[in-house]
């Protein structure tokens, strides 16, 4: 069903998608700014598109003709290709966002199998240039001595110690070249140490750029940098007839406030799923997001951990078995917990140890089930020399 597209038909693709909605990352891609693979089921008359955004985001546009067959030629597809890239960049999951969402809301729990995608949604602002002239006004113009606000070049990039900077700018442009020659940004110097930047992330129609802004320093954070950088950005983008646009994932607050304060007073939502590829992590993690919901569903929460252990020969990284053990005990739910301790201690002891000083445990340490455990790793001297 789905073959890979040559750049030279990126044009009937490009038309395609957007007649569903315009995404400035999936429109940079198609413009050949940023990096990213394309595939459809036509390379002229699409009816449904992957784009791949590195390093792990994947874009679905168009309708399905079958549920069934777009699952057999996406988890081919996705295991061939998109898992081993991902993986390549040290990521172990995926992004997968969905245009136009109200037809594919209804599609989320039968991509891949039941309750394997976690959904959420990618907040785009909506930029108010009145807004931002009245916030502009009123926020002071001038850095701290020793600090200086900087166009990005390619000098301060080389010179960049940490090469924080390039590996940014690296993650979606091609190039540098190609980032100095269609992109900007600016940062914070002390020195020649850069502090804060932001970067244009995509570009698309010699008109939308995206905005990715990151404090380096953690001792240099809430000093504004960030603020002083996105006027400088936003500014150029005012001067040059360009539209810059704001885009990140539903739960990265800090960047969503950053956006609203200053230029992005409304946004909209992209419908936005995500999955680990390690079968086991990505039910528990399922666990963390169902105890964030309004109302608790022990019955969600009992399925996930049971299909996280549905093959034993796939082993859970340690964080997720400690994590959804934590939030159990915290809302008081003991079913289950003793079942995950046990897995924990089993790979490292180390973490019986932690267990017994964390004030949220302690409610277990007068109940049966946690003096068994305790007969089980403590006391049992075999135990404790195979676990060594």
């Amino acid at each position: 069903m789905f073959k890979q597209i040559e750049p030279q038909n990126y044009p009937a693709i490009k038309a395609f998608v957007n007649i569903y909605d315009y995404n400035v990352c999936v429109n940079s891609i198609l413009d050949g700014n940023t990096k990213g693979l394309v595939f459809a089921d036509d390379a002229q008359s699409p009816t449904i598109a992957l784009v791949f955004e590195f390093p792990n985001v994947l874009y679905l546009i168009g309708k399905l003709n079958s549920i069934d067959d777009f699952n057999n030629n996406f988890k081919k597809i996705l295991n061939e290709t998109f898992v081993p890239i991902c993986e390549n960049e040290d990521e172990d999951f995926m992004l997968v966002a969905f245009i136009d969402k109200r037809y594919w809301k209804e599609y989320t729990d039968k991509i891949i199998e039941e309750h394997y995608l976690q959904s959420g949604n990618r907040w785009q602002g909506e930029f108010d240039k009145e807004y931002y002239q009245k916030f502009k006004s009123k926020f002071p113009k001038t850095l701290p001595e020793g600090y200086a606000l900087c166009k990005i070049n390619k000098e301060i990039i080389e010179s960049d110690e940490n090469k924080e900077l390039k590996e940014n700018i690296l993650t979606t442009w091609i190039s540098i070249d190609t980032f100095l020659e269609k992109g900007f940004g600016f940062c914070i110097l002390k020195g020649s140490k850069v502090i804060c930047f932001i970067i244009s992330y995509n570009f698309s129609d010699n008109l939308y750029y995206e905005i990715t802004i990151e404090t380096l320093d953690e001792q240099e954070r809430k000093k504004g940098f960030a603020t002083h950088c996105t006027i400088a950005y936003i500014d150029y983008c005012l001067e040059n007839n360009f539209l810059p646009h704001w885009m990140t994932d539903f739960d990265n607050e800090a960047s969503q406030n950053l956006a609203t304060k200053i230029a992005f007073p409304k946004h909209r939502n992209t419908l936005q799923c995500s999955f680990i590829f390690n079968r086991a992590d990505n039910y528990l993690d399922n666990t963390l997001i169902y105890f964030d919901s309004e109302e608790l569903d022990l019955d969600l929460i009992n399925i996930s951990i049971n299909k996280a252990f549905e093959d034993r020969n796939i082993k859970p990284k340690l964080k997720y078995l400690y994590r959804v053990a934590y939030r159990l005990t915290e809302n008081g739910i003991t079913d289950k917990v003793f079942f995950l301790l046990d897995e924990l201690f089993k790979s490292d002891l180390k973490y019986l140890d932690h267990v017994k000083k964390v004030t949220v445990f302690k409610p277990l340490f007068d109940t049966s089930e946690w003096k068994d455990l305790m007969l089980k790793f403590e006391e049992n001297p075999l135990t404790n020399h195979l676990m060594t």
